[in-house]
């Protein structure tokens, strides 16, 4: 253990660069307020302010989902509550705003390739690698919306390499949540940890919902007192605590898939509680694979008697398949250069690239193409001989399904260790959102995930934890 201006840092640094503690074990510029801050709050009652915190969440019901799939009701034990850290990720508002065109530039291009895709005349993805996907299903396509707007949401996972410039690594266009659980994590700050905002002008946050609302609201713009239902997946979604803030602050009527009624026109009718039924015009999805609804919302929005947004064939984005062309999208679609780039990434299908993986695993990260939460990942360097040798198994018997990453060494954070009273460095991520409509937002509820022990996975559902996020003035 060593200690940094009167603060404990239990881990040895990795080596990686750190946005808090320079290799010389100097605080850097931007935090040297923050850890001032710390130290006059003192790390024992900081670790009695961040329990107090946690239960809160706890008697909130700020759960993410851990294990199983997103089924309606979930046996107990698959949802834990949202783990939290109480020192927060910082970034300089000027490398906010390169941040926030690079995730605009991304976001409108993703419309782009779903009209083009639905319309069968997209030539940027190979068809062998579309047809593959998992969330592909060629009766969903074949309708064009007349705004091109078929999917809402973006999250994009992003981390920073030495500390100057950010790097995507994955797309998040199948509900990505967190944006909710950004303002949670704001709250607390300033109401357990208030003194650590000493000394830092932050921007607010609370842009998110808003956006939100305007975008649906537009693409009702020619229905007077428009009905927009928030089709959720019930107690056991994934994001269940989410849908019911944003539908709460969205004014969208928070509906169970039995409360929607399909007529043979294709007209759509909200079933309500005095037995009456109204119109739906426009449906907010966040449905997965395993409700009958997500099946039949395809055919009724080709009637056009209804609209629909975040539909399950949309979430052929969030395929890791399809990430590899993003780059080409842009310069196709925008004419543009890519302002975030992204690691190089291979499809296995190509066996000259399977074997270049396969030799250099110490260099790569595997990933299944549909996995999420962190699962069905293979860290090359940290995996054993016996996982290692399980994973080649699996691709060699059906490689088109596995794309391979190079690592990257990204920048490193700090997290509190509660047992110990003490800091410890930790990989960290930022999940950035946009809400794409004809205008495309990009809101300051930025998510910072960090791994709640040495390893490089940050995802929520796989233990990790949520920091408060600040862009400072």
């Amino acid at each position: 253990m060593k200690f940094i201006n009167q603060l404990p840092i239990e881990n040895e640094l990795s080596g990686c660069m750190n946005e808090v503690v320079d290799m010389n074990a100097n605080v850097t510029p931007l935090y040297q307020n923050l850890w001032a801050n710390l130290a006059n709050v003192g790390l024992s009652d900081l670790t009695q302010l961040t329990i107090a915190a946690q239960k809160e969440f706890r008697n909130r019901g700020v759960n993410f989902l851990t294990k199983g799939a997103n089924s309606y009701f979930l046996p107990v034990g698959t949802q834990e509550p949202v783990s939290i850290d109480p020192i927060p990720r910082i970034l300089y508002h000027h490398d906010w705003e390169i941040l926030k065109r690079g995730i605009k530039q991304r976001a409108r291009v993703f419309n782009l390739f779903l009209h083009d895709l639905f319309a069968k005349r997209q030539t940027i993805v190979p068809e062998e690698v579309i047809r593959s996907s998992a969330f592909y299903k060629p009766e969903y396509t074949g309708w064009q919306d007349p705004d091109c707007i078929y999917v809402t949401i973006y999250g994009s996972d992003i981390v920073l390499i030495d500390r100057t410039e950010f790097i995507i690594l994955e797309d998040n266009l199948a509900n990505p949540a967190g944006s909710v659980y950004a303002l949670a994590m704001r709250d607390l700050t300033k109401r357990y940890f208030p003194a650590l905002l000493t000394n830092y002008d932050v921007l607010p946050l609370y842009e998110f919902a808003e956006a939100l609302k305007t975008v649906h609201l537009d693409l009702c713009r020619n229905v007077e007192n428009p009905l927009i239902v928030y089709v959720t997946r019930g107690p056991g979604g994934v994001d269940f605590y989410e849908s019911i803030y944003l539908s709460q602050k969205t004014d969208f009527v928070l509906v169970d898939p039995e409360d929607l009624l399909i007529e043979g026109d294709g007209t759509i009718y909200l079933n309500t509680l005095d037995g009456s039924r109204k119109k739906v015009d426009l449906i907010y999805s966040h449905l997965s694979a395993y409700f009958r609804l997500t099946h039949e919302l395809p055919k009724a929005v080709q009637t056009k008697k209804v609209r629909a947004v975040n539909l399950y064939s949309t979430f052929i984005l969030s395929d890791k398949g399809i990430f590899p062309y993003v780059p080409e999208m842009i310069r196709h679609y925008l004419g543009q250069e890519p302002i975030i780039g992204q690691p190089k990434t291979f499809l296995l299908s190509d066996i000259k690239f399977r074997n270049h993986v396969f030799q250099n695993l110490n260099r790569f990260v595997i990933k299944r193409r549909h996995g999420w939460g962190g699962r069905n990942v293979l860290i090359g360097r940290e995996a054993s001989r016996k996982v290692v040798s399980d994973w080649l198994a699996q691709v060699e018997d059906n490689p088109i399904q596995f794309i391979a990453q190079e690592v990257v060494d990204f920048t490193r954070h700090v997290r509190l260790c509660e047992p110990h009273q003490t800091l410890q460095e930790t990989a960290s991520d930022l999940r950035v959102f946009a809400i794409m409509g004809r205008d495309t937002y990009v809101p300051t509820e930025i998510l910072t995930r960090c791994a709640r022990d040495n390893k490089g996975i940050v995802n929520v559902s796989s233990g990790g934890a949520i920091k408060d996020t600040w862009i400072v003035r």
